[in-house]
């Protein structure tokens, strides 16, 4: 499984003058890290690591918001 964590820290850019950091406490950031199709595995892990093991996520499904 992905580490959650690992990602936001792999979210940082390396190059000494532009340097970017997504801040996963921001409405913004927390969509744009967990809120999409493609990280719905990092979604699922994020989320077993706070639940106990009788309430672990197997799947889910995102819905429109719209």
């Amino acid at each position: 499984m992905i580490n959650a964590f690992k990602a936001v820290t792999n979210m940082k850019q390396t190059r000494s003058t532009d340097k970017k950091y997504l801040n996963p406490y921001t409405d913004f950031g927390f969509k744009k890290l967990f809120g999409e199709e493609a990280s719905k595995d990092l979604l699922i892990d994020f989320l077993n690591q706070l639940l106990p093991d009788y309430h672990q996520i197997a799947e889910l499904s995102f819905n429109n918001p719209e």
